[in-house]
């Protein structure tokens, strides 16, 4: 529940017991579903149900780190919408330059998936790898 709180008049006084602040509940519950939509008006949602299946369509596996593992993460669940994989060259350059993305959203950060394995790189879009995180399952 959204609640925003009315501020007290009084000043404080040592000693002196502080008013409570009275919370102002907001003015209806569609009012506040009406202002939720993803970035880019659209929720991205990348989990497959049958990982073995996209597993096994994977051309090459790689290790990555608990970072990278939370940035595919966040793509997948949407956290990061309308983004449906990670930033091209030229997407990348977009952002960086003028902070968005092709389509005309707004996108601060690039996400990018850094690695120095040189079989990784310049893969055709498309192609399936499978992220390997030993710290965590994924």
């Amino acid at each position: 529940m959204l609640a925003a709180f009315s501020t007290a008049t009084t000043a404080f006084q040592a000693g002196q017991a502080m008013p409570m602040l009275q919370p102002q509940v907001a003015s209806s519950a569609v009012e506040m579903a009406a202002k939720q939509v993803p970035h880019g008006g659209k929720l991205i949602n990348l989990f497959s149900d049958d990982k073995t299946a996209v597993a096994a369509t994977a051309t090459k596996s790689v290790d990555i780190t608990e970072r990278q593992s939370c940035d595919i993460e966040l793509l997948c669940n949407g956290g990061l919408s309308p983004l449906t994989g990670f930033l091209n060259e030229e997407e990348y350059n977009g952002v960086v330059e003028n902070m968005k993305l092709a389509d005309g959203n707004i996108l601060g950060l690039p996400i990018v998936m850094d690695t120095n394995d040189e079989s990784v790189r310049g893969r055709r879009l498309g192609s399936n790898i499978e992220a390997l995180c030993r710290a965590m399952a994924l």
